[in-house]
């Protein structure tokens, strides 16, 4: 409940960033955009550009038509050129590093479709040191240089996703569902309750999460509590076993499996992540 009770005060003071005006205000093939943004939101919007974000502090969320995407701390983001989408944190320290890449550059598969990756330590390295160039709008053949030699390493670090994603609908009638689901997350959700409640029969819900979602019910269940436990631990949970009960598990170990598969790491791996940048000047 204090969790849900943050999420809505940051949500109030959220400021407008007019991500349209950063690809519009630099004409080069591929340039950096670094800022400490606090709690944002974008505007819908798409450029001619693919685009890299780290989230070096703070969740981010990156919404695209049909999915909702969590960008936590440590991981990296591709969204691809042309692909409409919009960007929003309630965190108040989110700090975000952003590299544009054109098409020439973009031409690998791999680069077609959007997705959530951990950033290895060199990776990491490469992108903090782009620093130097944020909002340099003159050609530069070190960044040049730099950023087609960071591009160039990409392929490999996209090559194993986080599925921190979740799929979305418009249906009329499962779009509140889902949105009951994301409220309740700290409670127990079973498929039953939920067809009764939404007007589903147990199989006419099953079906409709098939159809709409390409997944089934417990499945977006876990996702979506992974995701919620990430952000708890970004607004500085420590205790694995408060945070499982935060989410809805009985079980620490369910709770500790589950969030593995579906982030690549433990929860407890991630407290202590987060414990080590925080003693770490930027």
């Amino acid at each position: 409940m204090e969790y849900v009770k943050l999420l809505l005060i940051s949500a109030m003071t959220k400021h407008q960033v007019t991500c349209s005006l950063v690809t519009a205000s630099n004409t080069k093939q591929s340039f950096v955009w670094h800022d400490h943004l606090g709690a944002f939101e974008s505007e819908w919007h798409h450029h001619p550009k693919g685009q890299l974000m780290y989230a070096e502090k703070g969740c981010i969320h990156v919404d695209i038509e049909g999915r909702k995407l969590l960008l936590p701390g440590w991981y990296c983001a591709w969204v691809p050129a042309a692909t409409n989408h919009k960007v929003w944190s309630n965190h108040a320290d989110v700090y975000v590093r952003t590299l544009y890449f054109g098409s020439e550059q973009t031409s690998h598969k791999v680069f077609e479709q959007p997705c959530i990756f951990p950033a290895s330590a060199l990776l990491k390295e490469m992108i903090a040191y782009t620093a130097k160039w944020h909002k340099l709008l003159t050609h530069d053949d070190e960044e040049w240089n730099f950023l087609q030699a960071l591009q160039s390493i990409l392929p490999a670090e996209m090559a194993k996703p986080a599925p921190v994603c979740l799929p979305t609908t418009t249906d009329d009638k499962l779009a509140p569902a889902l949105e009951y689901i994301q409220q309740h997350l700290h409670e127990r959700l079973g498929l039953e309750d939920m067809a009764r409640q939404f007007g589903y029969s147990s199989r006419a819900l099953t079906r409709a999460f098939q159809q709409h979602l390409a997944m089934p019910f417990s499945s977006y269940t876990k996702i979506a509590r992974a995701m919620r436990a990430m952000e708890c631990i970004e607004q500085g949970a420590t205790n694995v076993s408060e945070l499982a009960q935060r989410v809805g598990y009985d079980s620490v170990s369910t709770f500790s499996n589950n969030f593995l598969a579906i982030c690549g790491k433990r929860p407890l791996e991630f407290i202590n992540m987060r414990r080590s940048s925080l003693s770490t000047p930027s």
